[in-house]
């Protein structure tokens, strides 16, 4: 077909590999091999970025939306950094957890209405916001169901527990709380002593 490169030929162990051209939404290739994670997770973004493009969905590509085949880029499974507007929090591209240099755009009015559309997942394991109204915070802080939540591009800081709330993952990593999946806890009832 125009357009379509041949397959590229990728030793993997004594098994080789033929993957589908990064423009289609078709799987990996091997009858004995699964495809890597990374390999499942451009498919995956590519996937899901064609059904929140799509014309019935409605949301409206920005930029990037493909595979980044420059430089050293192109021995990798690298997306270009891509940006979605229009979008509603009811279109694949916004109920979906896409582990990417993805960002979707989905407009509010209030700030209620915000929270609402942020909570409004089965996932939760980071929040993003920005404001300069140190109130506004504090009030996002508690009421975004989220392991974690990022104000103005803030660094996070290691050693801090780490870890999502709802599907997200459950339990912690880092930090005291992180150790303390490590312990067993033993209670002991009805001993007297002297």
């Amino acid at each position: 077909a125009a357009g379509r490169s041949p397959p590229a030929q990728q030793a993997h162990g004594h098994a080789t590999f033929h993957p589908a051209n990064a423009a289609t939404p078709e799987r990996y290739y091997n009858p004995r091999l699964e495809p890597t994670a990374a390999q499942q997770h451009v498919l995956r973004i590519e996937l899901e970025q064609r059904a929140a493009v799509a014309k019935e969905e409605g949301a409206r590509l920005v930029a990037g939306g493909e595979r980044d085949v420059l430089g050293d880029n192109a021995r990798g499974f690298y997306i270009r950094p891509t940006v979605f507007a229009d979008v509603r929090n009811d279109m694949t591209i916004a109920r979906e957890e896409i582990f990417g240099p993805v960002l979707t755009i989905i407009p509010f009015q209030t700030e209620a209405e915000a929270i609402e559309i942020a909570n409004d997942t089965p996932y939760g394991l980071a929040a993003y916001v920005q404001t300069g109204d140190a109130d506004r915070a504090a009030r996002l802080s508690r009421a975004l169901r989220a392991g974690a939540v990022h104000f103005n591009g803030g660094a996070y800081e290691y050693g801090s527990p780490f870890g999502g709330y709802k599907a997200s993952g459950n339990g912690r990593e880092g930090g005291e709380m992180g150790l303390e999946d490590f312990l067993e806890t033993k209670m002991v009832h009805g001993m007297r002593m002297g």
